[in-house]
């Protein structure tokens, strides 16, 4: 049994960890969760996995909070700065890395510094601090594992083969809710844009998985994780959601991971790694009929695509494009900025990274140039 920290345990990633955790005992030891403000969501997974500590990140504990939680013997805090030290002190084997967005680099770095294993199923602080994650993985023995179901599929492709034994790797994509749209981007609303035609996940990754924006980044999360080149990452759109991605070798061969699309099972493996643990989760039944199907990115969405291979190599540009991003699917959401707009706002956001010409060599030089793309967003919106 490993003992296990999930940050972001009321979101999907969190409540998978946690399902897990139900329906297999002995799998792990839930020592630590985190929220950013679902209080109560996270006094009940208090009560019912007895960590030691659990932490809100973005609101404060009421008095009442803290008498409920005195049954579970689970001390809780609300200082985010407590919650990196603590994983930087090894509170945990396996972290589960599954806050939205950009907000969980420092707890990512913490845990690495602590020589832990980082389940990562967010992209983007691999996206904006690559070298800052694999720098502290290297000093410290800490590990990071991808949860992403694309990125655990091809880990799990390239175990025992090495970069140079690597033509490209396809990543698949369901192509999201837009895919067979050949026209009228503008129109897009919100709510057909959170219809997404498989996963069940927050607002903000299923925005981006309609405007492949998740694609993009996914792109750039490679790069870090398998040392690649962009030039030897594609994107295919299967629409099953079976084969979750794949391995072209320089021999011509080509390997895939295959699954039933349930997010519990790259959790699994990233707890388990390098064993497989006998789990209970649904199997794929190869007794039924499989049809399985690949296409290539519809023509507009493929802006996304366009802007990881334009902007993916440069660590400045990369920065500016994930926080512009962020600011523009919130913005979208509020009614702010159109579907079709989100594209061109990402580009004139980009375009201002010139004035930071220098690579960021540190965390604080991540946090400044990203806090500069968000400001430049923001004025961009007219806020």
């Amino acid at each position: 049994m490993k003992s296990c920290a999930v940050l972001g345990a009321t979101g999907s990633i969190g409540k998978s960890t946690l399902q897990l955790a139900s329906d297999h005992p002995g799998l792990i030891k839930i020592e630590v969760l985190s929220a950013h403000r679902d209080r109560i969501g996270l006094l009940d997974a208090i009560e019912k996995h007895l960590p030691t500590r659990a932490y809100l990140t973005g609101s404060s504990w009421e008095d009442e909070d803290r008498e409920r939680a005195k049954a579970s013997n689970c001390i809780l805090e609300d200082d985010p700065q407590a919650l990196k030290e603590s994983l930087a002190s090894g509170v945990a084997e396996v972290v589960i890395m599954g806050i939205a967005g950009a907000a969980g680099l420092e707890y990512g770095l913490s845990a690495l510094e602590s020589g832990a294993r980082l389940a990562m199923a967010n992209k983007e602080p691999l996206v904006i601090a690559g070298h800052c994650f694999q720098e502290a993985a290297q000093s410290h023995g800490g590990e990071i594992i991808p949860v992403d179901s694309e990125h655990s599929a091809i880990f799990q492709c390239l175990l025992g083969s090495n970069e140079d034994h690597v033509e490209r790797i396809i990543l698949t994509s369901s192509g999201g809710p837009f895919h067979g749209r050949s026209s009228d981007f503008a129109s897009i609303k919100i709510e057909e844009a959170l219809k997404h035609p498989t996963w069940s996940m927050g607002s903000k990754i299923t925005v981006d998985s309609a405007t492949m924006m998740n694609k993009a980044l996914e792109m750039i999360e490679a790069r870090w994780l398998f040392n690649l080149p962009l030039d030897k990452v594609e994107v295919s759109v299967h629409r099953q959601s079976i084969v979750h991605s794949m391995v072209e070798f320089i021999d011509g061969s080509v390997m895939a991971q295959l699954g039933v699309t349930d997010m519990q099972y790259p959790i699994l493996y990233a707890i388990t790694h390098p064993e497989r643990f006998a789990s209970s989760l649904p199997r794929l039944r190869f007794d039924e009929v499989l049809n399985l199907s690949f296409e290539p990115v519809n023509p507009f969405l493929q802006q996304a695509i366009d802007l990881a291979r334009a902007h993916g190599e440069d660590p400045v540009r990369t920065i500016y494009l994930n926080g512009a991003n962020e600011v523009y699917v919130q913005a979208f959401l509020e009614g702010k900025v159109g579907f079709d707009g989100i594209y061109a706002h990402l580009e004139a956001v980009v375009a201002e990274s010139g004035s930071r010409s220098s690579a960021p060599n540190k965390v604080s030089d991540v946090l400044e140039y990203d806090q500069h793309a968000r400001m430049i967003s923001q004025k961009l919106l007219g806020v």
